[in-house]
């Protein structure tokens, strides 16, 4: 979300480092926050609430992130194993 649109969402402006947990929490956040969300958040705890649920955001960001190396890993593997068998398939063609 852009910075722009929390603040209409909050109905006041925030610091950039203030936008970058809640924007962090609410990309990251396990329970797929929605904007109003975060806005209902906001008004009910302001930037507290951010603060304690940025050890969750944090901990499945670093979950997503392993997951797309290991995907991207597995895609190298694949490919590897692929040309690799393609060599035998070619010799055993010929």
């Amino acid at each position: 979300m852009l910075k722009e649109e929390l603040e209409s969402l909050i109905g006041q402006p925030v610091t950039g480092d203030q936008y970058n947990l809640i924007n962090h929490v609410y990309m990251w956040h396990p329970a797929d926050l929605e904007k109003q969300d975060v806005a209902n958040l906001w008004g009910i705890g302001k930037l507290e609430i951010f603060k304690e649920l940025e050890p969750a955001a944090d901990k499945a960001c670093e979950i997503k992130m392993k997951i797309g190396e290991l995907k991207r890993l597995i895609g190298v593997a694949e490919s590897d194993y692929d040309s690799f068998k393609a060599r035998y398939m070619n010799n055993a063609q010929d």
